[in-house]
């Protein structure tokens, strides 16, 4: 079952089926990119829940190479001027390789989006507490910012998902 926080700022999109593309195995219809939810705060921050099947060596961009263990990763992102737009463009599969995340995505399943409409940039404030709870991948996605990283690790889904609830909510209460 996809998390559930109290606010009206968060939805929460179910998407097992990779890319948004039919069915998943537990036989339910993934939505369509273009059917996200239309809120009246147009920007805001996301948190993209992915699972890597196997341990992958990963060229990334300007990174490099590196290497990712299997496992369960949230990657926190910002479009403070088009949140579906941006969301959308994460989940399609052609796409042109841009941000660190799009080198992992062509590897990775994304299982959830939890999306956080707000006028305030939460991004920063939500990595920062992620990675308290969770393993950092140092220097990705945050070429932008003083953060450590803005993708982070567990071993397991279902304690992603509970860091990413707990976080969320804890970012958007005290926006």
């Amino acid at each position: 079952m996809p998390l559930s926080v109290a606010s009206s700022l968060l939805a929460i999109v179910h998407a097992h089926a990779p890319r948004f593309k039919g069915a998943c195995s537990q036989g339910c219809l993934a939505p369509a990119a273009k059917s996200l939810p239309d809120m009246t705060v147009p920007g805001g921050s996301y948190v993209l829940l992915t699972s890597l099947d196997r341990e992958r060596t990963i060229t990334v961009g300007a990174l490099g190479e590196r290497t990712f263990a299997a496992g369960a990763y949230a990657y926190v992102g910002s479009a403070m001027g088009g949140l579906d737009a941006r969301i959308a463009r994460h989940l399609r599969a052609d796409k042109r390789l841009h941000w660190h995340i799009d080198y992992l995505l062509a590897h990775a399943r994304v299982i959830e989006v939890v999306r956080v409409a707000s006028a305030e940039r939460l991004e920063c404030r939500i990595a920062a507490a992620l990675a308290e709870r969770l393993e950092p991948v140092r220097g990705f996605g945050c070429s932008d910012c003083a953060c450590a990283s803005h993708l982070f690790r567990a071993g397991e889904t279902m304690a992603l998902r509970a860091a990413v609830a707990a976080v969320v909510a804890a970012a958007v209460e005290s926006a």
